[in-house]
């Protein structure tokens, strides 16, 4: 809207402290200079301290999410390579996409719409699959909005087959915590535009050492996502190619910020608001799509049932606030309310009260001063250090 900043609620890219967004006005360095030799380390060792392991190394990719998913794959599975992939949403079937255009064989485990694997159908489907390899996984899956809160229990299947885990975390890193070592992820792919709160442009690839030592066995089939390449200059602190600068500044601050708050407590901020926004639309009257056990606390999806799918044009005209539809099969089914990065007490309680003025309009009968105090109670230690907008 004409006048204010629109308030995003979409699983990326998020609304950014204003730090972050002063920090992409740095004046531009050589990449090959002292000074990004510096901020190299400095983001390095920050994004290290989120991963929860100093024995990962770090490669990143002026690309988006997609990107650092794609280089996983790519260097890391063969052609004729047997992938088992858990399917709970589009983008696990994405991530099978990619296995299957790098020339794996996708071992499917469909889990349906609502729900996400358990360790012991994974662990069936490596039983009934004997040479598979590696396993894919999307942690967190946005649309519908599947979160493996049982992932843990998933690696530990895994790792006990010696398969290669492969992890797509780029809707929950940041937002939840993934120790990397302590669960035996070999390859992480994220990016910077979601729960770490700074702009869309830069992805991640975290590798462990076993795994970045198994890099340049043979081509990838891929010359800009190599990741030797990644590898061999972030060894002296370097991309391959000219990274994107002003995001990489903008990352480092953004990272800053979620230290500054502490990264416990920032995980638990998303935590609080997800209980916040499932109270609150439940007493409005909008139904959670996802199997309980399965719930992401980083996007929330209700049924689009009846006029509850008019909300989202409806919040984009009338207030300047984003949620998301479904996309693909999801499409017409669900709204998405994204819970990723910076959002404030004032943001959620917002939507909430505008969530609930539009569905009176579209007939319905929410229950407005239970939604606003259940939003309100879920929130009350949410508090940031003083950064402004």
């Amino acid at each position: 809207m004409v006048g204010m900043d629109d308030l995003l609620f979409t699983p990326g890219p998020v609304g950014l402290p204003s730090p972050v967004l002063r920090a992409m006005a740095t004046p531009m360095v050589s990449h090959r200079s002292d000074e990004f030799h510096e901020l190299y380390e400095v983001v390095e060792e920050k994004l290290k301290r989120l991963l929860m392991s100093d024995e990962v190394e770090v490669y990143l990719l002026t690309a988006s999410g997609t990107g650092a998913v794609e280089a996983a794959v790519a260097n890391f599975i063969k052609p004729g390579d047997e992938v088992l992939v858990p399917l709970h949403g589009v983008f696990s079937e994405r991530l099978a996409e990619t296995v299957r255009a790098h020339g794996g064989t996708v071992v499917a485990v469909d889990c349906g719409d609502r729900r996400g694997p358990t360790a012991e159908e994974v662990e069936s489907a490596l039983r009934s699959n004997p040479r598979v390899s590696a396993v894919a996984v999307v942690i967190n899956d946005t649309c519908p909005g599947v979160m493996l809160r049982n992932f843990r229990e998933i690696a530990e299947v895994v790792k006990e087959r010696g398969c290669l885990l492969i992890v797509d975390a780029v809707s929950a890193f940041g937002g939840v915590e993934i120790p990397v070592r302590d669960w035996g992820i070999d390859v992480l792919a994220t990016a910077t535009q979601k729960c770490l709160a700074a702009p869309p442009g830069l992805s991640i690839v975290a590798v462990s050492e076993e795994a970045a030592a198994r890099l340049g066995g043979g081509s990838p089939g891929t010359y800009y996502l190599d990741l030797t390449k990644y590898r061999d200059f972030s060894r002296r602190r370097e991309t391959p190619f000219t990274p994107a600068l002003s995001i990489l500044y903008a990352l480092n601050e953004a990272l800053d910020f979620i230290l500054r708050v502490g990264f416990k407590r920032w995980v638990d901020f998303h935590e609080m608001r997800a209980r916040a926004l499932y109270s609150a639309l439940s007493e409005l009257g909008m139904r959670p799509f996802v199997s309980e056990d399965f719930r992401s606390t980083t996007v929330v999806s209700v049924e689009a049932e009846g006029r509850i799918s008019e909300v989202a044009g409806l919040l984009r005209r009338e207030f300047g606030i984003y949620v998301a539809g479904g996309i693909g099969r999801f499409k017409g089914r669900i709204v998405r309310v994204g819970n990723m990065g910076y959002l404030t007490k004032r943001d959620v309680v917002t939507l909430v009260a505008c969530l609930a003025l539009l569905l009176r309009r579209l007939g319905y009968e929410p229950r407005v001063g239970e939604a606003l105090s259940a939003a309100y109670d879920a929130l009350r230690g949410l508090t940031y250090p003083r950064a402004g907008r």
